[in-house]
């Protein structure tokens, strides 16, 4: 007999697998921290959190149900961060490329940190950059590409949204 959906707290139905999660410890800690857990914790002082594994912005089939969470993954984690009190929080709406999220994020961040731009400024840029920019063959940025300057067939086409389009940001934007 299937449990009745309203049996499930929308708290323990996302969350993150933190390292050991496959190990429960002496004191019984699963090493998954969910929705519910997160909303307990005071993280007033915390300014940005990112989340940018795959899929962080999603939720989970409800058991039995065949539908998904009705966004209980984007918005329960989500609304527990902006509860416990974090500003702003990015996550990933999709499966990541790995080498393109690590390109991403080194921009998202050196946006913020060293052109002290604004938080959804700095993401935009870095979407901007990946876009004009990233090329998945050789996993890098290509810098600086004049026009003049003859482009592989591949390289006058756009890059798809899927390496760059994942991360959304939510709460303060600036």
């Amino acid at each position: 007999m299937n449990q009745s959906l309203t049996e499930y707290h929308p708290g323990l139905l996302s969350g993150i697998a933190l390292a050991g999660a496959n190990d429960r410890g002496m004191d019984g800690d699963d090493g998954i921290l969910t929705a519910e857990e997160v909303q307990s914790l005071d993280l007033r002082a915390v300014d940005l959190v990112v989340l940018s594994a795959c899929e962080t912005g999603l939720g989970e089939n409800l058991p039995g149900s065949g539908m998904k969470a009705g966004g209980e993954g984007l918005l329960g984690l989500q609304r527990a961060f902006h509860v416990a009190g974090v500003e702003t929080l990015v996550a990933s709406l999709w499966s990541v490329d790995d080498d393109a999220t690590k390109v991403l994020m080194t921009e998202f961040y050196r946006n913020l940190w060293d052109n002290k731009l604004g938080k959804l400024a700095a993401l935009r840029q870095a979407q901007l950059t990946m876009l004009k920019e990233y090329d998945p063959a050789t996993q890098t940025l290509e810098r600086g590409l004049k026009s003049a300057e003859p482009q592989s067939a591949e390289r006058k086409q756009r890059l798809p949204p899927y390496y760059w389009a994942a991360f959304v940001l939510s709460g303060d934007w600036r």
